[in-house]
């Protein structure tokens, strides 16, 4: 079989689609999850997280690697203190964030999403990125993060109730917006052309990553608010309260069936401890 990133036939993992070390708050006591959709009522235990066969050995240690950078800066986001980064309140609900390594970090977020695209795992039938599905695959494969304005990432940090709460994966549908744009040019007027933009997004960790999937660099945004070359971020922190809206999953957790089914596991777990 050919991995999904180096091309080559060879034998694949069972590759987690969302790294296994961001299931580590979600898990009960034997290792299991529950998926919630609004599509579908009949709730499951899943083992080990969701995963495919879909990476060789090689490829899954590169982004490992990354992985383990983004863990380490994730909890110390939401302890907000670290021993090498940096924090600051910019006002009650910013966070600055100083000394991100942004390569590993970029990376790490971008093979999330180039996952979630390649996956063909039907709870993630959300992200498909088309043809930036084959660039973000050569850009993993180079191991050189691109520049802050392509592909830019915002975060926010969530909490219920002021405290910050790391048992949290969720996805969203894509979100596209329109913007003119400007292309200025040596030998004819500038250009003026209306693109489509597209915004991934998924929850990992107790955090919201949003992606804009962009390649150029005409976009009209203001970068203060999107992880910097230079390590910089600021965090929105927000209620998790907010996200409970009616096309929204987290209004299942109060449902009988959601209750019943978590009542099973603590139960399950308890006798086997």
């Amino acid at each position: 079989m050919y991995c999904k990133l180096c091309l080559k036939n060879t034998d694949l993992r069972e590759s987690h689609i969302i790294p296994e070390t961001f299931y580590q708050e979600i898990y009960d006591d034997l290792h299991r999850m529950v998926v919630l959709t609004l599509e579908d009522t009949k709730l499951k235990l899943i083992q080990s997280g969701i995963k495919e066969k879909l990476l060789c050995h090689n490829c899954e240690q590169r982004f490992s690697k990354w992985e383990n950078f983004l863990k380490k800066d994730l909890v110390d986001f939401g302890n907000k203190q670290s021993k090498y980064l940096r924090f600051s309140l910019v006002d009650e609900n910013v966070i600055k964030i100083e000394g991100i390594r942004y390569n590993e970090f970029k990376l790490a977020i971008l093979s999330i999403l180039w996952r979630l695209s390649v996956s063909s795992h039907p709870y993630f039938y959300l992200y498909k990125l088309g043809v930036y599905e084959e660039k973000l695959r050569h850009i993993l494969l180079n191991g050189i993060a691109p520049d802050e304005s392509i592909y830019p990432i915002s975060i926010k940090r969530h909490e219920i109730e002021k405290e910050f709460h790391p048992a949290i994966i969720m996805q969203f549908p894509p979100k596209v917006f329109k913007q003119l744009v400007t292309i200025n040019t040596s030998t004819i007027p500038p250009i003026k052309i209306q693109q489509l933009v597209t915004i991934q997004a998924f929850t990992i960790w107790g955090h919201t990553f949003k992606i804009i999937v962009n390649d150029n660099n005409f976009l009209k945004i203001n970068l203060e608010r999107y992880l910097r070359k230079s390590g910089h971020l600021n965090i929105k922190t927000q209620e998790l309260i907010e996200f409970m809206s009616e096309d929204s999953v987290l209004k299942r957790i109060d449902d009988q069936d959601v209750n019943n089914i978590f009542e099973k596991m603590i139960n399950e777990a308890e006798h086997l401890s």
